[in-house]
């Protein structure tokens, strides 16, 4: 999934997978932009992800969306 931002937020080093091959580690607060995160699912709970809105999916029916 392609995330605009992510932080780590945990106190130990995060491994992050951007593809089948390639991993980097993600020290204690550092943030990342624009990633494509292959494991985003098994992170998620030690990092704080900004979504990019094109991941997002797009359902077949309208709906309205209401503001406050």
């Amino acid at each position: 999934m392609i995330v605009r931002r992510i932080k780590n937020m945990s106190g130990f080093d995060v491994p992050i997978e951007l593809d089948e091959r390639t991993t980097v580690v993600m020290k204690h607060g550092e943030e990342y932009k624009n990633l494509n995160v292959d494991n985003l699912e098994k992170i998620k709970s030690f990092v704080s992800v900004e979504y990019d809105l094109s991941e997002v999916p797009i359902l077949e029916n309208k709906r309205k969306i209401l503001f406050d």
